[in-house]
């Protein structure tokens, strides 16, 4: 084996172009990679927006009747009433189910109350339990890639 010492010239700059491009190849690949990645979250929040825009006017309409027809007298039982509207629709708890089979990228869908007890889910037995589900998409969002 020879030493360093004893390596052509040649030689060097071979082994100095092959890192050269190995480097510069693995850089490229990493930015591409970073791209296709940040497109396809940017394109899932899009759609996860998309969803919690309809959930929202789906349960602001259906509440809002609700409401109107009962006329509360005070703030909390307008609270409570729209508690057990949320609670008790069954359209809704359908439409959550079948936005979940439907999005592959949406791996959970609750409706919390202000104590953080879930009112609605898409997965069924789990009105009333505390919410323990991962971060909201938008907290998820506002962290780094």
């Amino acid at each position: 084996m020879r030493g360093p010492e004893q390596v052509s010239m040649r030689a060097r700059l071979l082994f100095a172009i092959l890192a050269l491009v190995t480097g510069m190849v693995l850089g490229l690949s990493g930015l591409h990679l970073y791209g296709v990645v940040g497109g396809a979250l940017e394109d899932a929040g899009q759609r996860a927006t998309m969803l919690t825009e309809q959930v929202h006017a789906y349960l602001l309409e259906a509440v809002n009747r609700r409401v109107a027809s009962e006329r509360p007298l005070s703030p909390e039982e307008s609270k409570r009433i729209w508690y057990e509207a949320v609670r008790n629709d069954e359209l809704l708890n359908r439409f959550l189910h079948k936005s979940l089979t439907l999005c592959s990228f949406v791996v959970d869908i609750v409706i919390v109350d202000d104590q953080n007890r879930i009112l609605a889910a898409a997965g069924p037995g789990r009105v009333g339990q505390p919410d323990t589900s991962a971060r909201s998409w938008s907290e998820w969002q506002k962290g780094r890639l």
